[in-house]
């Protein structure tokens, strides 16, 4: 099919490199109508709303009405070396009209893509075997969030989702043991499992199982006495929105969008277009028939930036017709 001429197509932006995990954003303070300018890493220890966010030039700005107010962090899925990174995270901007800081999801070493290596790590994030920096970043945003009362939306893209799903389960945990300590009915369980830890793990635990009952105790009062107050803050704080995701499964609590390409492997194959998903309590889940022009679905059709963040490009069904006219990149109503 030939080039889209109503495609956004944006010039790519300057990057000083950075590294696996990083925040990434604007090279210093960007506001309002700026050029978005230099993207560049920051430590995965700052406070994500402290991030300088990438914002939509004058010129680039659809739609219309940026919202600079609200914030975006984007999580990138595999093969995506650092300048295709910044540059989606550019376009999120772009197409939102947000503020947009991003979670670096290294493909090889950043420069040029390990496709092998991204699988790797894929299997990994879904087995929960994996030790990926972003997932760990991910985390503790998320725990920043619900703690602090600050909103976190999430946009993932491929890869990105099995992050955030597992990203989510690490920063629920995180509050699970924050909330837990707080409580006067729970702390004496944690601090219970914590004493018997070191004899149990000296004397074979796991063939004697002897601390089974404090376990299952503790496992029982986080399930109903903190569980609740953590999905309520994760409800308040957290959206999330995945594209072409791979991941299969979420935790309940954020508010839910996922859309998948009937045309894209990916999440056909790994994620919410198989038979056998938890999108999440109240998930919303979106299939369009976007057809890039291959005559089977391919990685093009699986494509953030010339798929998912398009609404205005031409695609057609296995009939030819012209599909998802009305359909929306990012939805704005739901980023808080």
């Amino acid at each position: 099919m030939a080039a889209n001429p109503n495609e956004i197509r944006l010039n790519p932006p300057n990057v000083i490199p950075f590294s696996d995990g990083e925040f990434t954003g604007a090279f210093g303070p960007v506001t309002g109508h700026n050029p978005p300018g230099t993207v560049r890493g920051y430590s995965p220890n700052t406070l994500f709303w402290e991030v300088p966010a990438i914002t939509p030039a004058v010129g680039e700005r659809r739609p219309a009405n940026a919202v600079p107010n609200k914030r975006i962090l984007y999580i990138n899925g595999i093969g995506t070396p650092m300048s295709a990174h910044a540059y989606t995270v550019k376009l999120v901007s772009v197409v939102s009209g947000a503020a947009v800081m991003g979670i670096y999801n290294q493909s090889g070493d950043g420069e040029s893509t390990n496709i092998i290596y991204d699988l790797v790590q894929c299997l990994g994030d879904k087995t929960g075997l994996s030790n990926n920096p972003a997932t760990r970043t991910l985390a503790k945003a998320v725990y920043d969030s619900c703690v602090s009362g600050v909103f976190l939306n999430i946009v993932a893209h491929s890869q990105g989702a099995i992050i955030t799903s597992r990203g989510l389960r690490q920063g629920i945990g995180l509050l699970l043991d924050r909330y837990g300590r707080m409580s006067s009915k729970v702390r004496p369980l944690i601090e219970n499992v914590e004493r018997r830890r070191g004899f149990f793990e000296s004397v074979l635990r796991g063939a004697i199982g002897a601390d089974d009952r404090d376990r299952l105790l503790l496992e029982i009062a986080l399930q109903q006495e903190i569980l609740p107050l953590v999905e309520g803050r994760l409800g308040s704080y957290v959206s999330v929105q995945t594209f072409g995701g791979a991941g299969r499964f979420f935790p309940n609590g954020p508010l839910y969008r996922h859309v998948y390409n009937a045309w894209d492997p990916v999440p056909n194959l790994f994620g919410q277009g198989d038979i056998f998903t938890g999108p999440g309590r109240g998930a919303v889940v979106e299939q369009i028939s976007r057809n890039t022009g291959s005559p089977i679905a391919d990685f093009d059709d699986h494509s953030m930036d010339s798929v998912y963040l398009q609404s205005s490009q031409y695609f057609v069904d296995r009939n030819g017709n012209r599909v998802d006219n009305n359909y929306i990149p990012i939805d704005m109503s739901r980023v808080r």
